[in-house]
């Protein structure tokens, strides 16, 4: 053998040993993107799991709201309870506040006074938004105990 071939053979050898650590390292790369996938994958679902937890305790807790304004307005509405506040039980009504404005203005109408249905009438334009303020308070609560375990257990 002479001394060209054996350069020629060791040259092929290099370049096979060359080719082969870069496949490995190529396989590496998209093994390490991956697991970074799935570990961000996994947060997002934990975040996502916290907002459904929190989401479903804000709607029970503005449902709770409606309920217990309804009844607090219907009281009103017959001269009972509540009626001497114009038909408001506390200034966290919840999402009962339009219904609430529907009850004092016909409270206002049967003999509670016109501030009843004044105030009514500015309950009502708020109740839209004092139903997603109840609903997003338990939503960012998930949201925000979700992120605290990525932070402890990532």
């Amino acid at each position: 053998m002479s001394l060209i071939s054996a350069g020629v053979n060791l040259r092929r050898q290099g370049l096979l040993g060359l080719t082969e650590a870069a496949r490995l390292e190529t396989q590496k790369e998209i093994a390490e993107k991956q697991l970074e996938s799935a570990k961000e994958t996994a947060e997002m679902q934990n975040l996502g799991t916290g907002a459904g937890i929190g989401g479903a305790i804000g709607v029970n807790k503005a449902l709770a709201a409606s309920k217990a304004a309804e009844a607090a307005a219907g009281s009103a509405a017959s001269g009972t309870g509540a009626g001497a506040a114009g038909g408001f039980v506390s200034p966290t009504g919840g999402g009962a506040a339009l219904a609430q404005s529907a009850n004092a203005a016909g409270a206002g109408a049967a003999g509670a006074g016109g501030a009843a249905g004044a105030g009514g009438a500015a309950a009502g334009s708020s109740g839209a938004m004092a139903t997603l303020s109840t609903i997003a308070a338990p939503i960012a609560i998930g949201i925000g105990a979700a992120f605290l375990l990525n932070k402890l257990l990532g």
